[in-house]
């Protein structure tokens, strides 16, 4: 029997006639004493929940149940485990992380950027400190702190690293501050184009930049570098050079001049390499590599193992002749145009003795050529000409080495120099020729005999006026890819016969290759298949023309004239001004 009839005993059970039925059924014997509860897994599912025993008592009939109409049969509840709808536990779960997280998180970024601003002061007034110290001469020893090794008075204290000179001098003077700018632009000219700053936190060297042993090793060049760069920055402001805020000024001064520079001389190149109708492309992205002008400057007909850095541009009208060697009237030009303007260049102008008012040679006072400023120009010749379209130590286009180059120019001239005899009086010549062009009215006309300087001039003017001077481009033209460059360096380095890089090589070595270069006889050093470029060479027999037109009116032989008239030369030059 059904659980629901067990429970219910005093239900009134009466059919359609109103008989009732009630203790029959109550008489029907219960299925519990028959068997006992049979509570496995199998008859808990099939019957449901296990349900409370009532015991069975009999009660007479309510007045309610009395009211029930005949025929009616109470619904029965159904066995089985009643169904709740309860809320997804793990999605409240994953929101509360969620939440409890992301406060973690902002509470994080909180103490961070708290202690971002701290080490940001931290680390500036440790620098102040710094520069505090190094102004006095102080070291800093841990175990002594503030322990004084010299007795030299306290230099005026420098400003922060992110001082500017819009707002606050670095030095404390933006009379000061200016100085040491005019010097960064002189001495990155005619001194060291390629320094690196990182020398300068270094004490300075006690050895002199004309040290006969400076290219002998690494540290033998650094210190010569750093001595140079203390020779040519006034006493006033030596106290700041291991200063962070001069690194910031030299850094600023020169890169900003530099690109200026270029930007300059890629607007005039055309007037002084007198290549026609190359206008545009002397700009910047412009396409030069399937020029063969362009070419004739920086290639020879065949590669010339040993030699990636000596290029025809060195030679006067691209001819190898080792006895004229930085002959080439190009190369003092763009000295010339640099320090004196992109209109000292012209035909007109280069009769006038006297620099513009604001010229950088004016400003600076510059009277004469220095190796470093005859290795700036070269480097500046073979860039404006080459295929890379922006300055770096590496070519990003060519893979030609600037910065190396630079060294290696410098150092010749520097060892020709010091090595007396005729590598030394051709490499005078060579300098004086640079004067002449470089710095016009800066010798004193006593200097040479005679009218030996009209002479000069006269050939310059010869010489300019065989250039193409064309009218300047007005408008830039489209990029161009660049393909094949003119110019692979050799991976070799040596100079002459396998002579090793200028910055390993010993100075008996590289004092060996120079005078070996400029003494060569010319007769056995040119090429058999030289290029020319193909504007109208100058008329100058220095420059290499084997053809040279008629004298000037006075008759006259050129060479027993230049033999008469060959100028007293310096016997030593300095490297500075």
């Amino acid at each position: 029997m059904s659980p629901a009839f067990r429970h219910r005993p005093n239900r009134q059970w009466n059919d359609a006639d109103g008989e009732n039925f009630e203790q029959e059924v109550l008489a029907i014997p219960s299925d519990d004493d028959d068997e006992s509860d049979d509570t496995t897994p199998d008859t808990l599912f099939r019957q449901g929940a296990p349900q409370q025993r009532h015991q069975r008592i009999a009660h007479p009939p309510t007045q309610a149940q009395g009211q029930v109409q005949p025929g009616f049969i109470a619904p029965q509840p159904t066995g089985g485990v009643a169904n709740f709808a309860f809320p997804d536990i793990n999605a409240q779960i994953e929101r509360a992380v969620e939440q409890r997280a992301s406060a973690e998180i902002r509470e994080a970024q909180l103490k961070v950027g708290k202690l971002t601003a701290e080490n940001r002061r931290l680390k500036t007034e440790n620098e102040q400190l710094r520069n505090r110290l190094r102004a006095a001469n102080i070291r800093f020893d841990p175990s002594k702190p503030g322990q004084q090794y010299s007795a030299e008075p306290q230099a005026p204290v420098a400003g922060t690293a992110v001082a500017t000179a819009a707002k606050a001098p670095v030095t404390g003077s933006h009379a000061l501050d200016e100085t040491i700018r005019v010097c960064a632009r002189k001495f990155f000219v005619f001194n060291e184009a390629f320094i690196s700053p990182a020398l300068f936190e270094r004490p300075r060297p006690r050895t002199s930049s004309t040290n006969s042993n400076r290219y002998t090793d690494k540290q033998s060049k650094e210190d010569g570098q750093l001595s140079e760069l203390y020779e040519n920055f006034p006493e006033s402001t030596h106290p700041y050079i291991p200063l962070i805020g001069f690194r910031t000024l030299y850094n600023t001064a020169t890169k900003q001049f530099f690109r200026g520079a270029v930007h300059d001389l890629r607007t005039y190149a055309h007037v002084i390499f007198g290549i026609p109708n190359s206008e545009p492309l002397y700009v910047y992205n412009a396409d030069r590599s399937q020029s063969r002008e362009f070419k004739a400057f920086l290639t020879w007909p065949q590669p010339i193992p040993g030699q990636s850095f000596i290029l025809p541009i060195l030679f006067p009208r691209n001819v190898r002749d080792q006895s004229k060697l930085f002959r080439n009237l190009q190369l003092p030009l763009v000295l010339r145009g640099l320090l004196n303007g992109p209109k000292s260049v012209t035909r007109p102008s280069f009769t006038v003795q006297k620099a513009p008012s604001r010229a950088n040679g004016r400003v600076w006072g510059s009277t004469g050529s220095t190796p470093g400023a005859m290795s700036y120009a070269i480097v500046l010749s073979i860039l404006v000409n080459n295929t890379d379209h922006h300055h770096a130590d590496v070519g990003e286009i060519s893979g030609f080495r600037y910065a190396d180059a630079f060294e290696f120019y410098k150092q010749l001239i520097v060892r020709a120099l010091q090595s007396g005899g005729i590598a030394q009086e051709r490499m005078e010549e060579t300098m004086d020729f640079w004067d002449d062009i470089a710095f016009p009215g800066a010798r004193a006309p006593s200097a040479r005999a005679g009218g030996a300087q009209v002479h000069d001039q006269d050939e310059m003017i010869d010489m300019l006026a065989a250039l193409q001077i064309e009218t300047p481009f007005a408008a830039s033209p489209p990029s161009i890819p660049q393909e094949e460059p003119p110019h692979a360096p050799s991976d070799e380095e040596d100079f002459v016969n396998n002579t090793p890089n200028p910055g390993n090589a010993t100075m008996q070595e590289t004092e060996g290759a120079a005078i070996q270069l400029i003494h060569d006889d010319p007769l056995d050093t040119i090429e058999p298949d030289i290029i020319v470029i193909s504007h109208p060479p100058p008329r100058n027999d220095e420059l290499g023309n084997a053809n040279p037109p008629p004298p000037p009116s006075k008759a006259r032989n050129p060479r027993q004239k230049k033999v008469a008239e060959k100028p007293v030369r310096r016997s030593q030059r300095q490297q500075g001004n």
